[in-house]
């Protein structure tokens, strides 16, 4: 087992909801309402701000294949960017194949 690493990027007590009220753009608030619907529906876990910018979903030891170097990350999530969205899955994507085709 490798030794844990310390982010920047963790788990914070701010709230989902005030900081998607404060985006500027209102579709984009729209839609980030929605990811959190679905994010939530899909994961049972409750909206959770991580860092000053993404909202996650769920906690995961992620432990990289390659350094062997383990974080504690979120299952799911996203950011808002200044024109995009950036969604975010810690799995394995081998297990979800059947999920992704198009």
């Amino acid at each position: 087992m490798g030794k844990v690493a310390e982010i920047k990027t963790k788990e914070t007590a701010s709230s989902v909801e005030n900081f998607i009220n404060g985006l500027k753009d209102e579709r984009q608030r729209n839609d980030c309402f929605v990811l959190v619907r679905v994010m939530q529906k899909l994961s049972k876990e409750q909206p959770k701000m991580w860092g000053s910018s993404l909202i996650g979903f769920g906690n995961k030891r992620y432990t990289s294949p390659n350094s062997g170097r383990e974080v504690d990350w979120l299952n799911l999530g996203f950011s808002p960017r200044k024109s995009n969205l950036s969604l975010h899955l810690v799995s394995d994507l081998q297990n979800h194949t059947s999920s992704l085709k198009v």
